[in-house]
């Protein structure tokens, strides 16, 4: 089988084009002659792993292992995933991710797994990553379980469980360190990107301030794109910034959208401002900094949150998670110096004041940040709450008190998007 040429590796998967990485891991492979070793398929390995690691359960880890003899009955699998596992421990894994392609669906039941054999080899990663700072044992574990759970997850979306090419990709975080599960809440560091805001605080009172950075805001106050607020673009490198003449500008021409970036000087900050409707006001504000500090910009490190399905978010756990995040990364980390948690969810959506009850832990969740709009699709809320395949809005279910009044708002043409929202860390 070595003898296999990499257009022919192509065709039999059925992949619909070859990402640039994967010509040269084959060749290394197949010189080393490991392109169609079977290790990571073995039951020997995968029992190994996972009596060291703990990830899998009974419950389905002897459908892992007889996926697993499967895929070792089909050598081009065991090549895909000897290549992907590989591809995807490299540095610029995220960055490789727009280059994956999927194998054929022809080769049906023995795809389940396919993704997971690839990635189990990778969280040695994550122990180390974890090792090198010294993460308490029991978040350690918490992250673990993460797999396993994920394929409940798409047992819950697709009817049946396995590891999908949507698992692959999320799970690749956990794999290399970068999200850990702590209390009822998941953070994901974030170095060196931008997520569209500055903040400020106020030094007497403490009040937190959200400022548009680089996106454009459509004339409602929602970002540009999102479902609903869409628009064209006639001077893209018109910025709103302040200043009388910018100013009279934007108002003569205030259904264009225009692309909000702060202005900084010595002695403030002018820049559009999320008000209390959690929408950007498009005429710019002025910060005297005298009187407010700029405690993020965009760029800085911060961590995003994330809520796991199922996961309590009663204001004790949260409280307990925050603070313990905090402790974590306070005390392990001395390469990475978040100043804020940013979460950006469906949760976070004011329009559900409308659908919950005033008790709704979700609306409590909401008062935890400050919050602001993000350019949204406005599906998120349909995905997390619905789950599985419906033809239309009409097939939902109505099991929950969200999923009845959720239902009928979509039909009544609502619809929830999603948000941003900003809470300083440390603050509990």
């Amino acid at each position: 089988m070595d003898d296999i040429y990499l257009d022919e590796l192509k065709d039999v998967l059925g992949l619909s084009s070859l990402p640039s990485f994967f010509s040269q891991i084959y060749h290394e492979k197949l010189e080393k002659g490991t392109l169609f070793d079977e290790k990571f398929v073995s039951e020997e390995y995968l029992i190994s792993r996972n009596k060291s690691l703990h990830l899998f359960g009974d419950r389905y880890f002897p459908l892992i292992l007889k996926s697993a003899r499967e895929v070792a009955q089909i050598p081009e699998l065991v090549a895909y995933v000897n290549i992907m596992s590989q591809a995807y421990a490299a540095d610029d894994y995220l960055d490789r991710l727009a280059e994956f392609v999927a194998p054929s669906g022809k080769f049906g039941r023995a795809l389940d797994y396919v993704y997971l054999f690839a990635i189990i080899p990778i969280i040695d990663l994550e122990c180390a990553e974890f090792a090198k700072h010294g993460i308490p044992d029991d978040v350690m574990k918490g992250t673990l379980d993460r797999y396993e759970w994920h394929i409940y997850i798409e047992q819950l979306k697709s009817g049946r469980p396995a590891f999908s090419e949507a698992r692959f990709k999320w799970c690749l975080r956990y794999a290399h360190g970068q999200i850990m599960r702590i209390g009822e809440l998941e953070y994901e560091i974030k170095r060196g990107q931008r997520p569209g805001v500055n903040v400020l605080k106020n030094k007497s009172t403490g009040e937190i301030a959200v400022i548009c950075s680089g996106m454009y805001i459509h004339k409602s106050g929602m970002i540009l794109g999102s479902k609903g607020f869409e628009g064209q673009i006639s001077a893209p490198d018109r910025t709103l910034v302040g200043g009388e003449e910018k100013r009279a500008a934007a108002e003569k021409t205030g259904d264009e959208p225009l692309l909000s970036k702060p202005v900084e000087s010595d002695a403030e900050i002018v820049g559009c401002r999320a008000n209390a409707s959690c929408l950007f006001d498009r005429t710019p504000e002025r910060f005297s900094l005298d009187e407010w500090d700029v405690i993020f910009r965009s760029g800085d490190d911060y961590l995003s949150v994330h809520i796991p399905r199922s996961a309590d978010i009663s204001l004790p756990q949260r409280k307990k998670s925050y603070a313990r995040a905090y402790g974590v990364f306070s005390a392990c980390y001395d390469d990475f110096h978040p100043k804020m948690l940013i979460c950006t969810s469906w949760m976070l959506d004011p329009a559900l004041e409308k659908l919950l009850p005033e008790s709704s832990n979700i609306l409590s969740f909401q008062q935890d940040f400050v919050r602001y709009p993000i350019r949204s699709p406005g599906t998120e809320a349909e995905k997390f709450v619905f789950w599985g395949n419906y033809g239309s809005p009409e097939e939902y279910p109505e099991k929950t008190t969200l999923q009845r009044n959720l239902k009928r708002y979509v039909l009544d043409g609502g619809c929830i998007y999603a948000f941003g929202g900003v809470r300083e860390f440390g603050s509990l």
